[in-house]
């Protein structure tokens, strides 16, 4: 009797193992499903950023991979700082090759604050298009920093090469940079900035030479127009 309750026992406890590994088995297969669904949704396409729902798009975000999990600890280490921040890269590169380490970090130390820990430009860009007065406190402190680390002299100048997108493209010289961009000449620097990031947007891809030639021609377009604002604000 006595090995007859025992052998019930035992099969009633390998009943329930098998239940519950089968419960756990499709539990995993499920979650594997969702994960792997997940993956194709652009995070975009799930939630659209709003200031009441920050917090839902930043773990998005990090689902997606689309944040660092470890902080870079050096600007130069950063994947697109140099390419969209390039004339504060170069300011930093000269100072701190100069030997303003301490100067130089305080300013890196803001920058990775409006950085946050973005893997990709497009996130930061539509971070900030929400929280702009969040970047423009920021940006007026790193400013007010760089004008007082530039009062000091330095002797050695480097300049920073900006990253080779495939094969640079020849410029047509009749090429107008504001109709690249789709602009009118009179608008202000900022807002012609502001058009520039969203065709950059579209534009900027390494494996397509028809899309990288026209991100070629807007970065060349950005950069001559910024020039020409600064010669017309210095006279």
């Amino acid at each position: 009797m006595d090995n007859i309750q025992y052998i019930i026992s035992a099969v009633v406890i390998a009943a329930g193992v098998v239940v519950w590994l089968a419960i756990t088995l499709i539990k995993k297969s499920k979650e594997k499903d969702v994960k792997e669904k997940f993956k194709k949704i652009k995070v975009e396409d799930v939630i659209v950023l709003t200031k009441d729902n920050k917090e839902k798009w930043m773990f998005l975000l990090k689902k997606q991979n689309h944040l660092f999990l470890e902080p870079y600890n050096n600007f130069l280490e950063h994947p697109w700082y140099k390419d969209f921040f390039y004339d504060e890269a170069n300011i930093l590169i000269n100072y701190e090759n100069n030997g303003f380490i301490k100067e130089v970090d305080e300013i890196w130390q803001l920058r990775k604050k409006s950085l946050k820990l973005f893997k990709f430009e497009k996130d930061y860009q539509n971070y900030y298009s929400i929280f702009e007065e969040e970047k423009m406190d920021l940006e007026k402190e790193i400013e007010v920093k760089i004008k007082e680390l530039q009062k000091n002299k330095i002797d050695k100048l480097i300049k920073l090469e900006k990253k080779q997108i495939l094969e640079t493209v020849e410029i047509p010289k009749d090429l107008n940079p504001y109709e690249v961009l789709g602009v009118d000449p009179s608008m202000p620097f900022k807002k012609i900035e502001e058009v520039y990031f969203q065709l950059a947007k579209i534009y900027k891809d390494d494996l397509n030479k028809k899309a990288n030639d026209k991100y070629q021609q807007l970065e060349w377009a950005i950069e001559t127009i910024e020039k020409e604002k600064q010669r017309t604000d210095k006279k």
